[in-house]
This record gives structure tokens, C-alpha cells and sequence, in this order.
């Protein structure tokens, strides 16, 4: 049985038994969460054997429960527990469904009404490829809320669209902004298949407009620095706080990289192990490079004074 000395424990919350003989105070706090760190220590005592201000006549029969810091979730309610100042109650957290379960629903329809203007483009694209690209162009105007699921093929299509059409200069534009799209995601980004065709249509069209001077943007290789990151005790979860915080910051999606850069710095700074700072150093080195950015023999030559 955890209890408030468990240092496993994330934060605790109080339930209580809902029926005729709860009094209304123990009801109230039902729900309640409460931080597991010593400037909670003593509201945690308080409640550990019940709640001393019960008023039922049966007793209090409410109890803390431990939530560890590995269960899913639990990092997510740390993160709020600590900006309200380590309490917070039930009702709160109702709030917050209600809140996502709105912006899901909306999401939802948007989607919806995304998917069903992506097929009409598609349906269209062999008899009338104008109004296809008028459709797709509408889709990445109005549509850049809803995530990768359809804009990423909608760009793709447009592409081809464009290419079909000789509109050489646009075609050459939407698929670097396609790719650049792309290392902003975490899921749904394009397939190896799909970056492939992209590159080839991309030479094709220059050859076609050699006035167009233009790279194409680097991809990202996501799953390689993300597998590394795990290892330096990171999760889906605090790439996900990383990426909402470094957005609200720029008021702008951030790329990948500039979420995984965030993270190794941070790593840097709560590492205190001599092996771990070489180890950091020497992939954030790896990564500098890797992005062709300057900076990355600094960066090894600081890793050559954590070596053992």
C-alpha cells in the first residue's frame, strides 16, 4: 500500500464512498488531488487516516490514493498540480474533459468536412484538375487546424495537380512547403514512399523552371532523435508540453527539431552524471551536424571534458 513517504508516488487523490451516509464535506472533497511533495506533507498527513472534519455518523471512510509516476497520464497532472500550487479539485479536472470533449467535436467536424472536400478533389482531378486545385487550395487555407491526417496528402496531390498543369513555380512552392509541414508533425507525416516522389517531382520541375533557386527543406529525422531522447528518461508526453509551450511562445507550430533541441537542453540542465553529460553533448553535436548548422566541434570538444 503506497503511502505519502513513497517517493514513486506522483501526487495522491481522495475518494470517497458517494451514497446516504457521505457527509456533504467528505462529498466536497471527494476528487480532490494534492501534490506529493513536501509542501503538501502536511495536508497529506491530514488526510492519510480520513477526513478529520467528517461529520458523518457512520465515520469517514474516505481514503488517499497513490498514483505512481509511471502511470500514463500522471506527469500530465503533475505539470497542472504544480502551476495551481500543488491542489486542485475534482470539479477542475470535470471542467477540462468537458473542455477537450468540445474541441474534439469540433475538431471532428472539421475533419469531417476536410475528408469530404479532399474526395471530391481526387474525384476531380481527372476530369476537371482546375477545379481539383481550387478545392485543395481551399483546404490548406481553411484547413490548417486540423493536423497532418489531410493536409499533408492534400499537399501531396496538389503537387502532383500543379505539375500536371505545367504550373511549374507552384508545384516546386507547395512541395517545399509540404516537407517543411511535415517535420512539424509527430504522426501522420509522410511516408518514405511519398518524400521519395516528392524529391523526384521537385528535380523534374526545375529542370522545367531553372530560375527557381530554391532547396528543399531538410527532413527531419524524427524517430532516430526521439529514440534517443527516450532514453534520457523523456516521453510523448513532454514532447507533447514541449512543442504546446514553444508554440504559445512563437505563436507558431515549431518543427521537430527545434522540440527535440529544447529537450536535450533541458536534459542538460537536470543532469548532474559525468557519463550522461558526454553522452548529450556528443548527440547533440551528432545533431547540429546532422542539421548543418555550425557549433557541433564546440559542442565535442565540451563532451571531451565529460569523458571518463
Amino acid at each position: 500500500m503506497p503511502t505519502i513517504y513513497d517517493t514513486n508516488i506522483a501526487y495522491f487523490y481522495i475518494s470517497a464512498i458517494l451514497d446516504e451516509n457521505t457527509c456533504r464535506i467528505c462529498k466536497e472533497l471527494d476528487g480532490l488531488h494534492i501534490l506529493n511533495n513536501e509542501s503538501q506533507l502536511e495536508k497529506l498527513r491530514g488526510y492519510e487516516k480520513g477526513i478529520k472534519s467528517c461529520i458523518s455518523l457512520h465515520g469517514c471512510r474516505c481514503i488517499l490514493v497513490g498514483v505512481l509516476k509511471e502511470e500514463l497520464g500522471s506527469d500530465k497532472i503533475v505539470a497542472e498540480l504544480k502551476k495551481a500550487g500543488g491542489i486542485l479539485p475534482k470539479s477542475y479536472f470535470k471542467e477540462k474533459a468537458k473542455k477537450r470533449l468540445k474541441q474534439s467535436e469540433i475538431l471532428k467536424e472539421r475533419n469531417d468536412l476536410a475528408y469530404e472536400l479532399y474526395s471530391r478533389g481526387r474525384k476531380l482531378e481527372k476530369t476537371n484538375i482546375t477545379e481539383a486545385i481550387r478545392i485543395y487550395t481551399s483546404i490548406i487555407k481553411d484547413f490548417q487546424d486540423i493536423g497532418p491526417t489531410y493536409f499533408l496528402p492534400v499537399l501531396l496531390r496538389l503537387s502532383l495537380c500543379y505539375e500536371k498543369k505545367k504550373n511549374y513555380r507552384e508545384c516546386l512552392e507547395i512541395i517545399r512547403r509540404g516537407l517543411a509541414e511535415n517535420n512539424k508533425f509527430t504522426f501522420h507525416r509522410f511516408t518514405q514512399g511519398d518524400i521519395t516522389s516528392l524529391s523526384k517531382r521537385f528535380d523534374r520541375c526545375k529542370q522545367k523552371y531553372p530560375r527557381y533557386k530554391k532547396q528543399l527543406p531538410k527532413i527531419f529525422n524524427f524517430g532516430k532523435w526521439l529514440e534517443i531522447l527516450y532514453k534520457f528518461g523523456f516521453s510523448n508526453s513532454d514532447w507533447e508540453e514541449t512543442s504546446i509551450s514553444l508554440a504559445e511562445k512563437f505563436e507558431k507550430r515549431p518543427s521537430l527539431n527545434d522540440v527535440a533541441w529544447t529537450l536535450f537542453n533541458k536534459a542538460i540542465v537536470n543532469s548532474k552524471n559525468s557519463k550522461r553529460l558526454y553522452e548529450l553533448y556528443s548527440h547533440m553535436a551528432d545533431f547540429l551536424e546532422e542539421e548543418g548548422k555550425e557549433g557541433s566541434e564546440k559542442l565535442r570538444d565540451v563532451a571531451k571534458k565529460y569523458k571518463l
